[in-house]
């Protein structure tokens, strides 16, 4: 899991935000599209079927020849500890593959968010189930792309998650509250040359059973870089 690219996350996830770009999240479609929410319930009674989350950006600077795209997720709860729901990799995991990267999504471009790449292998770089501290599980997929090339002010999908049912009645912490926030997304021409989005365009945070939730549990950027220091 450890790899050049993957360590240098640690500095681009601390680099000062792009102005006048940003990052979006939305459950059911890009965020702005028709019928895209920021807030998801589920019974925790089905086993079949998915609920699917859109990442999506708007970069700074018009990029030719993008090589590769990084996304990077927190998913936070509002707990002491991540629940077993929430345990998807791994061999030994509660509920293995219970979220999914989509390789090849069905929509490459929606009302709101276009295509922007011919082709693309997309893959989960890494996942930690509570950690770096318990309550949270961090996620980082990896795309690497062809023939792409973006353009300053629009507005573009990254990936597609897929949230499955199942596993709900096996696994503990369906229904717990989650938040899950888009930390970073990191656009490479090269390997020195790329552009990392930090800021929400619109929202970067949805959130999971939103209507059990208790009291939001603020977390600052400074809280998020002394997770490094």
């Amino acid at each position: 899991m450890k790899n050049p690219i993957l360590i240098s996350l640690l500095m681009w996830w601390l680099a000062a935000p792009v102005r006048g770009a940003g990052v979006d999240i939305a459950w059911d479609g890009c965020l702005g599209d028709p019928g895209a929410v920021s807030n998801k319930s589920f019974a925790c009674d089905q086993t079949l079927g998915a609920e699917q989350l859109l990442i999506s950006f708007v970069p700074a600077i018009s990029f030719t020849s993008v090589f590769l795209i990084e996304v990077a997720i927190d998913m936070r709860t509002r707990t002491d500890a991540m629940p077993a729901w929430w345990d998807v990799y791994g061999f030994n995991s509660c509920r293995r593959g219970g979220l999914d990267v989509d390789a090849f999504p069905a929509v490459l471009a929606t009302p709101t968010c276009e295509r922007w790449y011919a082709s693309a292998t997309i893959e989960t770089a890494s996942y930690d189930w509570r950690y770096p501290t318990a309550d949270v599980a961090r996620m980082v997929i990896q795309a690497h792309v062809s023939t792409a090339s973006v353009i300053e002010g629009h507005h573009y999908l990254a990936c597609r998650l897929l949230l499955n049912h199942g596993g709900a009645e096996g696994c503990a912490g369906c229904l717990d509250p989650i938040d899950i926030t888009v930390s970073a997304v990191r656009l490479a021409k090269s390997f020195t040359v790329d552009q990392v989005l930090t800021q929400p365009q619109t929202s970067n945070v949805a959130h999971w059973q939103p209507d059990r939730a208790t009291a939001t549990r603020a977390t600052s950027w400074a809280a998020l870089k002394s997770l490094y220091r």
